[in-house]
């Protein structure tokens, strides 16, 4: 192939994986939603929302959520996300206690477990690694990712935790170090950290907690053993 066509090829495809972001993030937070909502809210054609929505719906993730109440014109499908077709595993990193929870696509807590927090990094692994297993064990299932919420700061890569001064943990590579472990229960899911401010402004404007559609900037305050910030800036994390 060309190297003209290698890249027209590879353009189209970040376009695509961008344009997919971009709905499953809008029909996400809007849920239930009709095709002409997505279209609207993300300035992508309506031929592409279909084709896009329609390949989330043959691979199991969206699902038909009835139709939309009558009015002027033809009544349109509401599509929401399929609980069932996959989940993650969230775990809060507390000073005392760590709180782990299976949830599902539709962001509802289906399951949850606590265990105390460990300085030693070796041995927190290990707990919530047996944790975790215990949860995947009651579906008999894989979580499709693992986030780890810390109260401090992380490297960009999502991966290592620079220092997080409560639990006297710093330049940690914990994501890797959780990843091994998993591995060793037959659980492969990739693991990513991040900071628990963070986290948890994202959470807020995912499931649109008391923040209008017109806010661009939010600050959120984050009290705990320490005090957090995290920053929803035009659509960004800080």
């Amino acid at each position: 192939m060309p190297i003209s066509e290698r890249r027209s090829a590879g353009v189209l495809s970040e376009l695509r994986e961008r344009n997919l972001k971009t709905i499953i993030d809008v029909a996400s937070r809007y849920q239930p939603i009709s095709r002409t909502k997505i279209s609207n809210l993300t300035g992508i054609s309506k031929p592409t929302i279909s084709k896009l929505v329609g390949s989330l719906i043959n691979e199991g993730y969206l699902i038909s959520a009835g139709k939309t109440s009558s009015g002027l014109g033809k009544r349109q499908e509401l599509l929401s996300f399929n609980p069932g077709k996959a989940f993650v595993i969230s775990v809060d990193v507390g000073l005392a206690t760590t709180i782990v929870a299976r949830v599902d696509l539709s962001m509802n807590v289906t399951d949850k477990c606590e265990i105390g927090t460990s300085e030693s990094p070796e041995k927190f692994a290990c707990e919530l690694v047996d944790c975790i297993s215990d949860l995947c064990d009651k579906g008999n299932e894989l979580p499709s990712y693992l986030v780890i919420s810390v109260p401090g700061l992380v490297r960009g890569d999502l991966r290592t935790a620079i220092n997080v001064p409560l639990l006297h943990w710093t330049d940690l590579v914990l994501a890797e170090l959780v990843e091994s472990r998993l591995k060793l229960k037959g659980l492969d899911s990739p693991v990513m950290i991040n900071n628990d401010a963070k986290l948890r402004v994202l959470a807020e404007v995912a499931l649109k907690r008391d923040i209008p559609d017109d806010f661009a900037n939010i600050v959120y305050a984050l009290v705990k053993e320490g005090v957090g910030i995290g920053l929803f800036i035009n659509g960004s994390i800080y």
